[in-house]
């Protein structure tokens, strides 16, 4: 694959500040590159480096294999067009003559704009839904509107590679999707090569070919957006909880954020807990425990499952079945062995059929083990029992010194926080 752009070893500072640190990448031609990363990570920096509106002290970018930090600025910008962040107009043009400007590059000093100048203005302007502003002036559109003429002035110029700085921040959703359909429509048409930063990672996974993330003047990250957009990296990076699930659209992936709570005490640092659970009846324990310090396992939980999702936000290790699928012999064996490793094992009030009973059968392995164990276990079990009373028979065969049963979830979280859970506390049917 050629290569459009490389960035090699790019180090800038302001004064005593590093804002990029050893910044190397390839884009390879044809490809819609966007880049990630929170607010002072170093993205406006890096595009300003490539486009050559800052030279660095150390490193270079390559063009088409030619420095663009020895190109003539003409010869630079009929290869390469820039859509700053903010840009503002302040002077009384009409929206026509601002996009014509982007033909400058192309003619010669003195030479006025011809009729293939104009034709190249009005495609670009109809494409970015702005031939209709031709006769208005620049001040007087919203910013949303003088967006959409700016990115039209840079396709007048018909580059080989756009770069954009948060292109859509002024646009409603509307035309931020119909100005990246767009540039996602050049990019697959006409090969236009596009790197944009973005702040919405959703958009970002949804349009792009490969993402990279900075943190710090680092690039952390790189990749197609299945491949690094994990609720890990986005805690990361962003310091933000959140839930990944797959667009029914394109089956990219797209984040759901998790409002933080109050930091808790950590009172469980050296505590392992395996919980039992699925359809949500362990989210609350998990969010709970895992604030607090303590360790915490999973399972079996179905993929897609709610109480799947909260242990991912979490990083919290699971036995894992595929989704809608009874639990498998390997799934079962994978909690029976995180069941080993725990100090204390929860049952939550699930409900049973014949798909999920081997959790219940891991609760008879659990007590031969002599693992401490809590049952949350409210007034409804038969309402929850669709076995045929298979369930309620390991339930009530679930007895001994260590077995202690609750009715709701708060309970279990009380009992484990007072740091005598077998202690003086409510049994049943022992």
């Amino acid at each position: 694959m050629e290569y459009i752009l490389k960035v090699e070893n790019i180090t800038w500072n302001y004064g005593d500040r590093s804002i990029l640190n050893d910044i190397t990448f390839n884009m390879n031609k044809g490809k819609f590159i966007t880049v990630l990363g929170p607010n002072g990570s170093g993205k406006t920096t890096l595009l300003r480096n490539i486009s050559a509106s800052l030279t660095p002290p150390r490193g270079r970018v390559l063009l088409q294999g030619e420095d663009v930090f020895s190109m003539k600025r003409k010869t630079l910008a009929r290869h390469m067009a820039v859509v700053t962040q903010n840009t503002v107009v302040d002077y009384d043009f009409s929206v026509l003559d601002i996009v014509l400007m982007g033909r400058s590059p192309h003619l010669n000093r003195f030479q006025s704009e011809g009729v293939e100048d104009v034709r190249i203005c009005r495609q670009v302007m109809e494409l970015t839904n702005t031939w209709h502003l031709r006769d208005r002036v620049i001040t007087q559109l919203s910013g949303g509107e003088c967006q959409r003429v700016i990115v039209a002035r840079a396709l007048a110029q018909q580059p080989k590679l756009l770069l954009l700085d948060e292109p859509t921040s002024h646009l409603d959703i509307q035309h931020q999707v119909e100005l990246l359909s767009l540039l996602r429509n050049l990019n697959k048409t006409i090969g236009l090569s596009v790197l944009t930063v973005l702040h919405d990672i959703n958009l970002a996974a949804l349009f792009s070919d490969y993402l990279l993330v900075m943190k710090d003047g680092k690039i952390v990250a790189r990749g197609s957006s299945s491949e690094i957009i994990t609720p890990g990296l986005i805690k990361e990076v962003y310091g933000l909880d959140v839930i990944v699930n797959k667009s029914p659209v394109n089956n990219s992936p797209y984040i759901i954020p998790v409002p933080s709570g109050k930091r808790k005490r950590r009172i469980g640092v050296d505590t392992t807990v395996h919980i039992i659970c699925g359809g949500g009846t362990g989210g609350y324990l998990m969010e709970q425990l895992k604030e607090s310090g303590f360790r915490v396992t999973a399972g079996v939980v179905n993929i897609g499952d709610s109480d799947w999702q909260t242990a991912k936000i979490y990083d919290i290790p699971m036995a894992e079945e595929k989704p809608f699928s009874p639990i498998s012999d390997t799934a079962h064996r994978a909690n029976l062995q995180l069941i080993k490793q725990a100090d204390v094992v929860i049952l939550t009030d699930i409900s049973v059929g014949p798909g999920n009973l081997k959790n219940l059968e891991a609760v008879q392995d659990a007590i031969k083990w002599g693992k401490k164990l809590i049952i949350i276990e409210d007034s409804g079990l038969a309402q929850r029992d669709f076995t045929g009373g298979r369930a309620k028979e390991l339930m009530d065969e679930a007895a001994g010194g260590g077995v202690v049963r609750v009715e709701t979830a708060e309970e279990a979280w009380r009992l484990l926080q007072t740091g005598e859970t077998f202690q003086n506390s409510r049994k049943k049917g022992n």
